[in-house]
């Protein structure tokens, strides 16, 4: 499994870490490749791609959302007190807004016939799900996960 984010740049060194610290943990962690494109002048979001198992991928992304929770506190080796499962809090409970990257057949699986599939994610997960109308240049789709 590809999962593709857009992450705004202000967060990117955060994910990434001293030395690359946290973003060694979470491949380490989750088992999963995870890659952050280049800045590309004039935009302010990066694309970070996550490849492997489902679990894999959500284990990568929590820990992607723990690191950005807790900036200020590092490990002694500058890595997040989020990667290391002992010194981890409960987190802060802040809510996030995940941008998806997505081809029209992943679309189609998430609306799911009548939008049943993205209402019932909606009602079990309580996130403000949608999907933006327009593709972009590469005929992908945005799609915005908040909660």
């Amino acid at each position: 499994m590809v999962l593709r984010l857009m992450i705004p740049n202000t967060q990117v060194g955060t994910i990434i870490g001293k030395g690359g610290a946290n973003i060694k943990g979470i491949r380490e962690l989750s088992g999963c490749k995870m890659q952050i494109a280049d800045m590309v002048i004039g935009s302010t979001e990066r694309l970070v791609s996550i490849t492997g198992s489902v679990t894999g991928v959500t284990k990568a992304v929590e820990l992607m959302l723990g690191v950005i929770e807790e900036p200020g506190s590092k490990t002694s080796d500058g890595g997040s007190s989020a990667l290391n499962p002992e010194m981890a809090s409960e987190g802060t409970g802040q809510s996030h807004t995940l941008k998806l990257v997505l081809n029209n057949n992943q679309v189609g699986g998430i609306i799911g016939k009548g939008g049943s599939m993205i209402k019932q994610m909606r009602e079990e997960s309580g996130a403000f799900i949608k999907v933006e109308a327009t593709p972009t240049a590469e005929d992908e789709r945005i799609g915005s996960v908040q909660g």
